[in-house]
């Protein structure tokens, strides 16, 4: 069974096999092979740490020395044992809020309580593989969570930004309030700086991708300052004893259980932001144990916070730094975290020159990166409702606390996902005889489907890659951003290790959503069965007859019963309101354009849509069934319906007919005695609509249908279908021309304007 999936394993077995598991993986790191990259990386990643890490201890209200202990022992630990070589450790942006507002209400030893709490708390969950529960979170939720701690950070720097003392109360409020009461105190220098650190982090990496923004953003500022004299409030002062390993309990007992609760909190913070982390830079590597990791990061958080640190979690941005600067092993890591002790070190004598406005602005920089405007935009436009969530969360976290935005969130969520999620459908069918595995997807998908996309793992790990796999998303009717996200990231595993994947018909709702995520996600879309020749890796002689049985299973098991009444009622016979004359092309469906239900239309479908006159003396079907249906069946509209590039018009048009389809011929010699002259036409299209219309002249030709209409009984009229463009004309004699089938007015000449470019 892969690492990342549930296991009944007993938990001593599996410690004991990840154990092993991590004796090999350092075995291997210890060597001098690739040293040079990974020295490399460590050294990129530990120039960018520093300042960052200090701008976290900034905003979560501590001094920079346990900080720098979480960045240093935290990176450290979680390297030797995490599951994935280059995964970068340290205090992040998204626990600093968390973070100081439980420094605020129970000091330093409150966080060292509650980090411990925390690390024991992920331990115990990877220990007995339940890491997989922080990915039912719903993204709409995370992002409101990002969103929500993005603006606390975003106003909670504003007065260091601005110059000004922070105030004693930390709720946005009162910020607010402080920075009205003192605005005319700003500092113009601390704001140029500040300024200059949020433009240097946000812009630089754009133009010079290999130069550490956050660091030029505070040693530029740091050199000024120091070398001009202007007057700049700085960081305190870092004691040489400042990384020394430190311990301390609550001064009561009282606040211990207060605590237990928000170690549990910055359990759930830490956990879902280390294995988004994993998912956002290590999507494509298939052995990544989520338990494992999970693991690491307990124990690294729990010795983080007994040598005197705050909260740590593996951080996207600089573990992709990691990855782009050439590291490809742990050493990478290890490096990162000795560098950034060495950094510190040399940092003592300066650290009273660091403005704080300059930490104030990388902080803020990160805190726009959380807020990720373009990603809000994305998801409100492929679900409204998420956005709606994502809103709630966001809010109630700003207004109130964590504890109430995050409920909130979640709750909104659950129900949302209930009421979409009762119907969805998955359904995994293995290839046989060379016909690749067709995964059913169906109904409206949601976070709630999490754990049956990851139940997919294991079974298809067990299929022949070679297949390929075809997911089927045809009746997918929508598709949420957590859904998407687990999806793609399981298409991804599965593209990783060798297997071609095409998704089968996919709505427009559900490829915006899948787009939404992943640009390259529209190559795998497959429309037609030419696609998926184009996309999977062999010929599948079974595969049309495996689609049609399936479709067949399908109707058995949802549709029919949908329709059971209607379906009892025509059992008895039919009474159809329309009849039409179609041609036999596939990409032509009249129920589906008229969105028909059963027994409603007469279809009768030949090539080209052609209809002899009453007078024609040769075997007429077409006749035959517009008098049942006129006479018998009592239709009240009858409809030609030709459509653009047909095949019929190409042939009579000027096409030669191979000698060996005999009956093709003949169809040819007889079907040119009804249909114009199409000589006569520039255009397909143009040959193809007039001869429609001829076709209406030969149906008025029947006794019965010239009777019925004279009556005004009996509507006949000729139809074009505009494949390209999925539209509907209707030829208007009192115009003289083909109209959009319903479009009035203004509205069908910008029809007529747009077919005309």
């Amino acid at each position: 069974m892969p690492p990342n999936t549930f296991s009944l394993t007993p938990p001593a077995d599996r410690v004991s096999r990840v154990a092993r598991r991590i004796g090999a993986d350092l075995r291997a790191s210890l060597t001098f092979t690739g040293l040079g990259p990974d020295a490399r990386s460590g050294l990129s990643v530990a120039l960018a740490a520093l300042p960052i890490t200090l701008g976290v201890a900034l905003a979560s209200d501590v001094a920079p020395g346990p900080a720098l202990v979480a960045a240093i022992v935290g990176g450290l630990v979680a390297t030797t044992l995490g599951s994935l070589p280059v995964v970068i450790t340290a205090p992040a942006a998204a626990l600093a809020v968390l973070t100081g507002s439980i420094v605020d209400r129970h000091g330093l030893p409150g966080i060292l309580v509650a980090t411990v709490v925390a690390g024991l708390v992920q331990l115990a969950l990877g220990v007995t593989a339940f890491a997989r529960l922080a990915r039912l979170v719903p993204q709409s939720v995370l992002r409101g969570f990002d969103v929500g701690l993005g603006a606390l950070l975003l106003i909670g720097q504003l007065p260091r930004l601005l110059g000004l003392e922070a105030p004693d109360e930390s709720h946005v409020f009162d910020v607010v309030t402080h920075v009205g009461t003192y605005v005319r105190d700003v500092s113009p220098t601390a704001v140029g700086i500040g300024i200059f650190s949020l433009v240097t982090v946000l812009y630089l990496p754009r133009a010079v991708p290999a130069v550490p923004a956050a660091f030029v953003a505070v040693v530029v500022p740091t050199a000024i300052v120091i070398a001009t004299g202007v007057g700049a409030e700085a960081l305190p002062m870092l004691e040489p004893g400042a990384l020394g390993l430190t311990w301390q309990l609550p001064d009561t007992a009282s606040d211990l259980p207060a605590l237990v609760g928000d170690g549990l909190l910055v359990a759930a913070v830490c956990s879902v932001q280390s294995l988004r982390t994993l998912t956002l830079v290590h999507a494509d590597r298939t052995e990544i144990d989520l338990d494992r990791e999970l693991v690491s990061q307990g124990v690294a958080n729990v010795v983080v916070g007994l040598v005197g640190g705050i909260p740590v979690s593996a951080v996207p941005k600089r573990s992709k730094l990691a990855l782009e600067a050439g590291g490809t092993t742990r050493r990478a890591g290890w490096l990162a975290s000795l560098f950034l002790l060495v950094l510190t070190v040399a940092l003592v004598p300066l650290a009273p020159r660091i403005p704080i406005a300059a930490l104030a602005g990388v902080v803020l920089a990160l805190a726009l990166r959380l807020l990720g405007v373009r990603e809000l935009v994305r998801i409100a436009r492929v679900d409204r409702a998420e956005g709606a969530v994502l809103v709630l969360t966001a809010v109630s976290m700003v207004l109130f606390d964590f504890e109430g935005g995050i409920q909130a969130g979640v709750i909104a969520a659950l129900a949302l996902g209930l009421v979409r999620g009762s119907r969805g459908r998955i359904l995994l069918e293995p290839g046989s005889e060379g016909a690749p595995h067709h995964l059913e997807l169906g109904g409206p998908l949601t976070f709630v489907h999490v754990a049956s996309l990851d139940r997919l793992e294991p079974q298809l790990a067990k299929l022949p890659a070679e297949h390929g796999l075809v997911i089927d998303v045809r009746h997918v009717e929508q598709l949420d951003h957590t859904a998407a996200s687990h999806l793609l990231s399981l298409v991804q595993r599965e593209r990783a290790r060798g297997m071609r994947v095409a998704m089968l018909g996919p709505l427009a709702d559900v490829q915006r959503a899948l787009v939404a995520i992943d640009e390259e996600a529209k190559a795998l879309f497959a429309m037609r069965e030419q696609d998926l020749d184009r996309i999977l890796p062999r010929s599948r002689p079974k595969y049309a007859h495996q689609r049609m049985v399936r479709g067949v299973e399908r109707f058995r098991s949802e549709v029919r019963a949908q329709l059971s009444p209607l379906l009892a009622e025509l059992a008895d016979g039919q009474e159809p309101h329309t009849l039409i004359v179609a041609c036999a092309d596939s990409r032509v469906a009249p129920a589906l354009i008229t969105g028909a239900q059963p027994g409603e239309i007469f279809v009768v479908r030949n090539i080209g849509a052609l209809v002899p006159p009453s007078s024609a003396e040769t075997r007429n079907d077409e006749g035959a069934a517009i008098e049942y249906a006129v006479k018998v069946l009592g239709v009240r509209n009858l409809v030609v319906c030709g459509h653009s590039q047909c095949g019929a018009m190409k042939a009579l048009k000027g096409g030669e007919v191979p000698a060996d389809m005999v009956a093709l011929a003949n169809w040819s010699r007889t079907a040119r005695e009804i249909v114009p002259d199409l000589s006569a036409f520039e255009g397909l299209d143009e040959a193809t609509r007039a001869t429609t219309r001829a076709q209406v002249e030969n149906v008025m030709s029947y006794p019965v249908v010239a009777e019925k209409a004279a009556k005004g009984e009996l509507t006949v009229t000729a139809w074009f279908y505009d494949v390209e463009r999925a539209e509907v004309l209707e030829w208007r004699p009192d115009q003289g021309r083909y109209v959009d089938l319903g479009a009035r007015g203004d509205e069908q000449e910008e029809s007529d304007v747009r077919r005309a470019k």
